[in-house]
């Protein structure tokens, strides 16, 4: 004797099983958190590399002709080779200076990047958190903003 199953009963089966696996797929889909888009990831570590690498040639291209840089150390927002300067007195002032990305988020116009950075005072020292705000236009930065702390810079 075989175990044969009729055919509406075989038909309604395979609907259930193809109910049970839909469900089960959207439920294990639901639950996790869709991965952010690569481009503010990518943004984000050329950067944060940039800024490690204490080379202007490293930050320059990433820039448009007329890109801005401002935070609370500086007087105002920097452009041009008035911010090169500005990045060669930090590096040169903290050279132990070390960006870390802490989370990322963004779309193709804003990349909002959380950090750690080391190298301001000594190695046990609890690394400064900040967040940078990078404005884009097409293919380069437009606008960076950096919030922090600024007291360690000051006293260094």
């Amino acid at each position: 004797m075989t175990n044969r199953v009729p055919g509406r009963q075989r038909a309604d089966c395979l609907l259930i099983a193809a109910a049970v696996g839909w469900t089960t797929m959207t439920l294990v889909s639901g639950c996790r958190q869709p991965a952010p888009p690569p481009h503010p990831n990518r943004w984000a570590a050329a950067w944060v590399s940039a800024l490690n690498s204490r080379s202007p040639e490293q930050v320059w291209p990433l820039m448009g002709e007329a890109a801005t840089y401002e935070d609370p150390t500086l007087p105002r927002p920097l452009s041009g080779q008035p911010l090169i300067m500005a990045l060669l007195t930090t590096w040169h002032r903290w050279p132990k200076l070390h960006y870390e990305i802490r989370r990322v988020t963004g779309d193709a116009q804003t990349v909002v990047v959380e950090w750690a950075v080391t190298g301001l005072r000594s190695i046990d020292a609890v690394p400064l958190q900040g967040v940078t705000l990078i404005e884009l236009r097409g293919d380069r930065i437009e606008r960076v903003r950096g919030y922090f702390n600024s007291l360690p810079f000051m006293a260094g």
